[in-house]
């Protein structure tokens, strides 16, 4: 007959065998190891399932936690205070985000027909911003192509500027648009024209409105991208117009890239597809970054009437 004794550990009763070797060595296993009194989880169980979550999800809220894993909102703080000292989070207003990470860099060939559903949703949106008679800017890329494209048809009067050969392209028989391209050094990969020349153009003139185009968004680094010959004429579209619209699809948020283009302080709107989490969308929100997602009524400020 096998006789059970009763010992407490992390205030769980646990009924151990009289078989000293074998819970001698499962005690010994247990040390230094938290387990939720509820689902029996170890503390590192939980951490591996909040990175999976951040992984799918981009952020992770303390309700969700507390349901997921039967445990405390203190216990739900504690782990997340845990994961963001190993810097795998970042603690926020009533949960976490993954922390930012570098986008992967690819040529333009290639970002053409990457996701291109989202990137198509949220330059239709974007469309919604440009009024009659507008004087814009659009940047280069796969996204400024498509809202380009977006754009024809849509006005019987706009002025358009742009540094890329494939914008102009694609509103080359909107008779009805004035269109300027922005001279100076042919960048072929990307289809667009750099360097003093076109800096210089671009010093003498304003736009009511620029849709910059970047790699990556984030509220720590802002708007970035890769090509550095590009930067400078994203820059100076930045510095000459008295709105900023960034357009980037939800895979380019809170990711980095290698250049600062601009603080989101100075953006007036972050264009994004409908697929962005709410929960980042709202942290967004908090730090008075403006995100619209597509499908979303942009609703004018008293000062743009």
């Amino acid at each position: 007959m096998m006789v059970l004794k009763m010992w407490k550990f992390n205030d769980i009763y646990v009924y151990e065998s009289i078989n000293k070797h074998i819970c001698g060595k499962w005690k010994q296993n247990m040390k230094g190891k938290k387990m939720s009194v509820s689902t029996g989880m170890f503390a590192d169980e939980r951490y591996k399932e909040i990175r999976r979550l951040l992984a799918e999800n981009g952020s992770v809220t303390v309700s969700e936690l507390m349901e997921r894993f039967h445990i405390s909102i203190e216990t739900v703080r504690r782990d997340l205070m845990a994961l963001e000292r190993q810097k795998e989070l970042k603690r926020v207003h009533g949960g976490a985000i993954r922390l930012t990470e570098m986008k992967q860099f690819k040529q333009v060939s290639l970002r053409k027909h990457e996701n291109f559903e989202e990137k198509n949703n949220l330059t239709h949106a974007g469309v919604n911003l440009v009024q009659e008679g507008d004087i814009i800017s659009i940047d280069s890329g796969s996204t400024a192509v498509l809202f380009a494209k977006a754009l024809k048809g849509k006005f019987n009067k706009l002025t358009v500027i742009t540094h890329s050969l494939d914008v102009f392209r694609e509103l080359e028989q909107e008779g009805q648009y004035k269109k300027i391209l922005v001279g100076g050094e042919y960048l072929e990969s990307e289809s667009s024209f750099c360097g003093e020349l076109a800096i210089q153009f671009l010093d003498e003139i304003h736009v009511e409105k620029a849709f910059i185009c970047p790699s990556a968004v984030s509220l720590e680094g802002g708007v970035q991208d890769f090509i550095t010959e590009l930067v400078p004429v994203q820059k100076s579209f930045v510095r000459h117009a008295s709105k900023v619209y960034v357009m980037a699809d939800s895979s380019k948020i809170e990711k980095t890239a290698l250049m600062k283009i601009c603080d989101l302080s100075v953006c007036d709107v972050v264009i994004t597809d409908d697929k962005l989490d709410e929960r980042i969308k709202e942290h967004y929100f908090q730090a008075k970054v403006k995100i619209m997602k597509a499908g979303e009524v942009y609703e004018k400020t008293s000062e743009e009437g």
